[in-house]
Formats: structure tokens, C-alpha cells, sequence
């Protein structure tokens, strides 16, 4: 069965975190800063105003580490608590979309933890292997072996993981938009698009910056799935340029692979 051909994929890449801004990449699990969070602030307007009409997503998935978890709560918010009777989305951690290198600014914190700041707001059940069937075993998700081992060819596998399992939600639940929040790193394993990124550098993607797609099979692969951008969203970004913090980051960068 094809996808659904109306439903959309939304990718948001996190606010800024603390770890962007000096480089310091042993902090465990880092939090947004002050202009992480205005940034996320400013993302229901600019969602609203985007060239590809995006409706109000049925499910949000998000990275299970602080910082994305936090920018799905603070720019998501207008579809999470929507001022009329409508169904707010699920918002539901997903270990697949964690980051991609073990230092400490890209480990999750324990689950437990994480159910002690936000509570209902967001479902762990995958973060315990309560959700259906994963990549692999997701109570091990933070250990980063395995599965989910800092590895090009383990980060290509999660990634079509991802792919595929987009593809099952879109075509059981029948759902038009999807968005999942995650990280610079791994989104260029999930899109398979690398432009923009440079072996020096962290990513392409600026901070809170997101692009839509759709889903398509893959000609050459049966069992792959495609992103494949829309016209609306790959317009939206041309010539758009870093802002300073993430233009540096995309220079002095390396991701740990």
C-alpha cells in the first residue's frame, strides 16, 4: 500500500540549547536558552504563515531529550491547547528520533525524570518499551549502543526505522500532518538530504527551522520509504541564511559519528 498521499510531514529542529552556545558539549541533556525559547515562541506565527497550508497535526512526535521535548510544549503549544473544542494531537516521545553522537549534550535523561517536569503532557510508553515494537530495545535507548550506536551505517538504519514507521502511522490512523521535532544531526540521516552540511559542521538546519514533506516509495528500494520535500517548503528556504550562533556552529561543529 502507498502512503496516504495528503499526509504532510512536518521536521522542526530544536530551539537553541545551552550547548550551542559555547560549544560545550559535556553538559548532560541541556536545556533551552532564553533565545531558544523566544525562538520557539515565534513558531506558531511562522507555521501559520507558511506557504504549504499545514493543519493542525494529529500526532507529535518528539526526540525524548529536554530540549525538543521543550520545543514542542513552547511552539507547539496553540495546536496542544487549542482555544476551541477540538482534539488536542498525542505529543509522544519517540527514542528513534534521539540525536546522533554519545556526548553528553545528545544522551537523554532517565525517563523518570523526565515524567517528574512534565508529567501527562507528553506519553513515555516507548520510552519503555510500552508502545508497539521499536527499532530495537527502547529501555535502552540513552546507552547508545547497539541500535542506537553513534555509527553512519546504525544512524542510516534508524533513520529508515523512522521512515517506514511514519509511512504505518500515516496510512492506519489516516492522518493529514505529522510533525515530529528532533535534531540537526539526525535530520539529514532522516531526509536523506544533505545540503548545507559539511563534514566540519553540525548542520544545515538553524535553529527552530522546519520543513514539510510528504512520503513516497522508493523505486529503487521496496522497503524504503522517501521524504520527499514540497515545493512550498523548499521555496521557503532558499537563500535564507543562519543567524549568527548557528552559522557558527554550522562552521566548527563536528558531529560525533
Amino acid at each position: 500500500m502507498s502512503p496516504t498521499p495528503q499526509t504532510t510531514i512536518t521536521l522542526i529542529r530544536h530551539g537553541q540549547a545551552l550547548h550551542n552556545v559555547d560549544h560545550d558539549y559535556t553538559l548532560p541533556d541541556p536545556v533551552l536558552t532564553s533565545l531558544g525559547e523566544s525562538q520557539c515562541r515565534t513558531l506558531p506565527e511562522r507555521l501559520s504563515t507558511h506557504p504549504s497550508t499545514l493543519p493542525a497535526p494529529t500526532i507529535i512526535f518528539t526526540s525524548p531529550l529536554k530540549r525538543t521535548i521543550q520545543t514542542s510544549l513552547l511552539g507547539l503549544q496553540p495546536w496542544l491547547q487549542p482555544d476551541d473544542n477540538l482534539t488536542p494531537p498525542r505529543l509522544i516521545a519517540l527514542p528513534e528520533l534521539q540525536e546522533t553522537s554519545k556526548m553528553p549534550c545528545d544522551t537523554g535523561s532517565d525517563v523518570e525524570e523526565l515524567e517528574g517536569i512534565w508529567g501527562e503532557m507528553v506519553e513515555w510508553g516507548a520510552l519503555k518499551g510500552e508502545m508497539g515494537e521499536g527499532l530495537g530495545e527502547r529501555e535502552t535507548w540513552r546507552k547508545k549502543e547497539g541500535v542506537w550506536a553513534p555509527e553512519p551505517e546504525k544512524l542510516k538504519r534508524r533513520a529508515k526505522w523512522v521512515r517506514a514507521f511514519l509511512k504505518k502511522v500515516a496510512e492506519e490512523e489516516g492522518v493529514e500532518h505529522i510533525v515530529c521535532v528532533l535534531h540537526g544531526g539526525f535530520l539529514h540521516y532522516l531526509t536523506e538530504d544533505w545540503s548545507g552540511q559539511l563534514k566540519t559542521a553540525g548542520t544545515g538546519w538553524a535553529n527552530t527551522e522546519f520543513r514539510s514533506f510528504t512520503l513516497a516509495d522508493d523505486p529503487e528500494d521496496p522497503e524504503n520509504v522517501k521524504l520527499m520535500e514540497t515545493k512550498g517548503s523548499r521555496d521557503a528556504r532558499v537563500d535564507t541564511p543562519l543567524g549568527p550562533t548557528e552559522k557558527k556552529q554550522f562552521e566548527e561543529t563536528v558531529v560525533a559519528n
